[in-house]
C-alpha cells in the first residue's frame, strides 16, 4: 500500500528501516572490521536519506549507546551521522568478543527523523579455527587418517565457551585443487563426507569409508568445522603424495553364459592377478632394504645397498675368478608352487660402476615338499650394460612333484673382487615379465567395478572379494547384468596390511559383453540367492514410474511441504505366466519370500530392475481386503500345465553388495 498525502498535514517521517546483518539471533566475530547493513524505508515518495543514527545495548544494558563517525567512538547521546549510506563498517575494536549486543538503526530525512528499528540481537563470538595435520608429505598408504585440531574460543563476557558441532572432510587431487577458479567446498572432489554433525571427532579414517586413492598422486584433504551457534571454520588443509608398492595391474575376462542349474543368464567374470610370488625383501624393490632370504653362492659375497643407479640392491662379489651367485629359499626350501602350472623368473643385473659387463642367467630351482631338488631351468644367456639394468628371464611348468621354487642368479666369468648388482627379482604366473613388489600373494582381495557403475556382487568396494592364493584368480557369476546391454568390467586388487595401511592396483578392464539370450525371457531372482532364479514370463505388464516422495505439514501452513526422493524403477502391476508345476511353486515360493526381487526382461535396461513383488491388492474399501493368491489354470499348452498369476510391484534399491 502505497503512502497517502494529506493536504495541511505534515510530510511523514521516516519509517523504520529494516535491518539487515548481522541477521538476527546470529553469531559473528565482530573483533575485525564488521559491516551492519540496514535498508531505508521513506515515509513520502521520493524522499531519500540523510543521516543515520546507530544503537546499541550491551549484554542487556538499560540504556543505549550511539556510534558517533566523526569520533569513531560509542558515546551516551544521541547522534545523527550524515549520509545517504545504508551500511557502515566498524574500525577494529568498536565491538569485543564474548559480548551479546543489541542493535537498531534510526534514519533522517528531509521530512525528520524516523523511528529506530525493532533490536537485531548478534552474539560476538570468535570463529573455530582448524590446522589439519596428517596425512602429510609422502605416504606409503592407500587408505590414510585424517586427522585435525581444532581452536576454540573460551567463556568470555556474556557468553560461554563454544564447542565443536560438526565437522566436513573433503579430499581433492591435484587435477581438482588446481583447476581454475577453486574453491573449497565446492567442485568434483575424490571424496566428501558432507557435513556430519559430531562435537568429539577430530580424525577420518579413510580405510573405514573404504576410500582407496591412486597411487603416485598429489591430494589435499581439506577440513571445516563449525561451533556452537553455527559458526564455520576458514577451510584448512594437508597436502600430501602417494607413493606405495602397489600389485600388478589384473587381467580381466567377461563371458556371457547360463548357470548350469538353474539355466539363468549370467555374465562369468574371471580376474586373475599377477603379482610377485617373492616376499616384499627377496623381490628387491628399489626402494626397499634388507636381503630376505637371498643367500650367496659358491665364490660369492652378498652386500646390500645404493646400487649403480642410487637405487636400492644387492651385490655379488667375486671372492676369486669365477661363476658368482645369489639364491633365494636358503633355509626355507623356497616358495610354495603347483606342479604343471607355468611360471616365469625375472631379476634386473647390470655391473658396477665402472665395472665390466658380463653375461648372466637366471634359473628356477625346483624342489619337493622335503626341499629336495628335483630339476633346474635356466634362462638364455644375456649380457649385460653399464648404463641401464637388463632384465633376465626364464618360463617353465613346474615338474611333477615340484612343491617349491628357488630363483638363481649367476653372473658368468667375473673377475676376482668384481662386482656385480641385481634387484627387480620376482616369480610370477604364467609368462608375464611384468615385475612387481612381493609380498602380495595371499593378502589379495578383488574389487570389480560394472561399467554401469555398480559393483558385482560379492566383490564390491565394501565387501571385497577373497582371491585364490595358489592360483591368483578369481572368478565371478554377475546374474544382476541385464539383458541385451553392453558391459565392461574393472578390477582393482586391495591389499590391506592393517586397520590403516591398504594398497591398491591400477585397474585392470575386461572387453565389452553383451548378455543375449535365445529364446527371449524374463527372470526373476533373490540376488543375493541365485538358486532362486525362475523364468515367470510377464504377460499385461503395466509400468508406472513413481515419484519417491514425503509430505511434512510446516508449522502454521495451512497445505503439505512436498520433499522429493527420487526416483526409482517403474511399478507395475501384470501376470506372470507359468508353464509347468514346478516354475509355478518357485515364483510363488520367491514372492511370498517379501525379499527384493531383480527381474531381468528380455527387452533390456527400461523394463529391468528391482522390486518387491506381491499378489494383487484388494484393500478394505474393495469389501474384499488383500488377496493372497490369483491363479488361474489357462488351458494347456505344449502338453504342459499352464498358469497366470496375478502380481504388483514396488520399486526397490538394490540390496547391498
Amino acid at each position: 500500500m502505497g503512502v497517502i498525502l494529506v493536504p495541511g498535514v505534515p510530510n511523514p517521517v521516516p519509517l523504520a528501516p529494516i535491518l539487515v546483518s548481522p541477521a538476527n539471533g546470529t553469531y559473528e566475530d565482530l573483533t575485525g572490521t564488521p559491516t551492519f547493513q540496514w535498508e531505508y524505508q521513506p515515509g513520502a515518495p521520493g524522499n531519500t536519506q540523510s543521516a543515520w543514527q546507530f544503537l546499541l545495548i550491551t549484554n542487556g544494558g538499560a540504556t543505549a549507546q550511539y556510534w558517533n563517525t566523526t569520533s569513531s567512538a560509542f558515546q551516551s547521546t544521541p547522534v545523527w551521522n550524515s549520509g545517504s549510506n545504508q551500511s557502515y563498517t566498524f574500525p577494529t575494536g568498536a565491538f569485543s568478543d564474548g559480548n551479546v549486543y543489541q542493535w537498531s538503526v534510526a534514519t533522517q530525512d528531509s521530512n525528520g527523523n524516523g523511528p529506530a528499528a525493532a533490536y537485531f540481537t548478534v552474539n560476538a563470538q570468535q570463529a573455530p579455527t582448524v590446522t589439519v595435520s596428517a596425512p602429510s608429505g609422502i605416504i606409503t598408504t592407500a587408505d590414510p587418517l585424517v586427522s585435525w585440531s581444532v581452536a576454540l574460543p573460551g567463556a568470555s563476557g556474556a557468553l560461554p565457551a563454544p564447542t565443536q558441532t560438526s565437522y566436513r572432510v573433503i579430499i581433492y587431487d591435484n587435477s581438482q585443487y588446481s583447476a581454475s577458479g577453486f574453491t573449497p567446498g565446492s567442485g568434483p572432489s575424490i571424496y566428501d563426507t558432507g557435513q556430519l554433525g559430531s562435537a568429539y571427532i577430530n580424525s577420518l579414517d579413510l580405510s573405514t569409508i573404504p576410500l582407496y586413492l591412486d597411487d603416485g598422486t598429489q591430494y589435499r584433504a581439506y577440513v571445516q568445522v563449525t561451533e556452537t551457534g553455527g559458526q564455520y571454520s576458514p577451510w584448512a588443509y594437508s597436502s600430501f603424495t602417494t607413493n606405495y608398492a602397489a600389485p600388478n595391474t589384473p587381467t580381466v575376462t567377461a563371458v556371457a553364459g547360463t548357470d548350469p542349474t538353474t539355466g539363468c543368464p549370467l555374465i562369468s567374470v574371471s580376474v586373475q592377478c599377477n603379482d610377485n610370488l617373492l616376499s616384499a625383501q627377496d623381490a628387491i624393490s628399489p626402494t626397499g632394504s634388507g636381503t630376505g632370504t637371498w643367500a650367496a653362492g659358491s665364490n660369492t659375497t652378498l652386500g646390500s645397498g645404493n646400487s649403480p643407479d642410487n637405487t636400492y640392491g644387492l651385490s655379488l662379489t667375486a671372492t676369486a675368478t669365477g661363476n658368482i651367485s645369489g639364491a633365494t629359499g636358503s633355509g626355507t626350501g623356497g616358495y610354495a608352487v603347483v606342479a604343471g602350472r607355468q611360471y616365469t623368473a625375472v631379476a634386473n643385473v647390470r655391473p658396477a660402476v665402472g665395472g665390466t659387463p658380463r653375461s648372466f642367467t637366471v634359473a628356477m630351482v625346483w624342489t619337493d615338499s622335503l626341499g629336495n631338488p628335483l630339476s633346474t631351468d635356466t634362462s638364455a644367456t644375456f649380457t649385460e650394460s653399464l648404463t641401464q639394468w637388463t632384465q633376465g628371464s626364464v618360463t617353465a611348468d613346474a615338474p611333477t612333484n615340484a612343491a617349491y621354487v628357488q630363483v638363481v642368479v649367476t653372473v658368468q666369468s667375473a673377475a676376482a673382487s668384481e662386482e656385480h648388482w641385481y634387484q627387480k627379482a620376482g616369480v610370477l604366473l604364467f609368462t608375464s615379465t611384468v615385475w612387481g613388489a612381493g609380498g602380495f600373494v595371499g593378502l589379495q582381495q578383488l574389487m570389480v567395478l560394472r561399467s554401469d557403475g555398480l559393483y558385482v556382487r560379492g566383490a564390491s568396494i565394501a565387501n571385497p572379494a577373497t582371491v585364490n592364493e595358489s592360483t591368483q584368480l578369481l572368478t565371478l557369476s554377475d546374474y544382476e547384468a541385464i539383458q541385451q546391454e553392453p558391459y565392461t568390467y574393472q578390477a582393482i586388487v586391495l591389499v590391506t596390511y592393517g586397520a590403516n595401511e591398504s594398497v591398491v592396483s591400477e585397474a585392470g578392464t575386461s572387453p565389452q559383453v553383451t548378455l543375449v539370450t535365445s529364446p527371449l525371457r524374463w527372470w526373476e531372482l533373490d540376488p543375493t540367492d541365485p538358486s532362486t532364479a525362475v523364468s515367470a514370463q510377464l504377460v499385461d505388464w503395466a509400468p508406472v514410474q513413481t515419484e519417491q516422495s514425503t509430505a511434512h505439514a510446516v508449522a502454521g501452513a495451512t497445505v503439505l511441504t512436498m520433499v522429493a526422493n527420487t526416483m526409482l524403477s517403474s511399478d507395475f502391476t501384470g501376470k506372470a505366466e507359468t508353464f509347468d508345476d514346478a516354475t509355478s511353486k518357485a515364483f510363488n515360493a520367491l514372492c511370498a519370500s517379501q525379499k527384493t526381487i531383480f527381474v531381468s526382461s528380455p527387452w533390456g535396461i527400461d523394463d529391468s530392475g528391482y522390486f518387491r513383488i506381491g499378489p494383487q491388492t484388494g484393500g478394505m474399501s474393495t469389501g474384499v481386503g488383500n488377496q493372497a493368491r490369483q491363479n488361474k489354470l489357462m488351458p494347456s499348452v505344449y502338453g504342459a500345465g499352464h498358469r497366470t498369476i496375478s502380481v504388483s510391484a514396488i520399486a526397490q534399491r538394490r540390496p547391498n553388495v
